[in-house]
């Protein structure tokens, strides 16, 4: 219900009611993925990167989605923190091992990082899949 009220609000326009209600949302259900993305979503576009990433955080803590761990590395990248952004992604591969999105973003960090030997690994797992 909430997150419906929230999605409401959001198309609606009104991200600051929409946030409450996707605030409350994850009061009823612990790791509540519809709700924290959305907040995530909601924080990123006001350039708060670290409430951005804490939403993105806990929407993949039950059931992480690729975008939700991508978009979580993400704001790791846009501090140009790649290092943290790598553990992240390898964290999430260890749960989805033939996600390809994940590997091919692994692949690339590599690549970016110097270790094409690496990205090599990585990009071709990504294809596979």
């Amino acid at each position: 219900y909430y997150n419906a009220v929230g999605d409401l609000h959001l198309s609606s326009g009104d991200a600051d009611l929409a946030k409450a209600f996707y605030q409350r949302s994850g009061r009823f259900g612990y790791g509540n993925h519809h709700g924290h993305y959305a907040l995530a979503n909601i924080e990123g576009a006001q350039m708060n990167t670290a409430l951005e990433r804490t939403y993105y955080e806990r929407a993949s803590l039950r059931r992480p989605t690729p975008m939700s761990v991508l978009n979580w590395a993400q704001t790791y990248q846009t501090e140009r923190n790649n290092l943290q952004a790598l553990f992240t992604l390898k964290d999430a591969l260890a749960l989805q091992p033939d996600e390809p999105l994940i590997q091919n973003t692994i692949g690339y960090l590599f690549m970016k990082g110097g270790a094409s030997d690496s990205a090599q690994v990585y990009f071709q797992n990504g294809s596979a899949g």
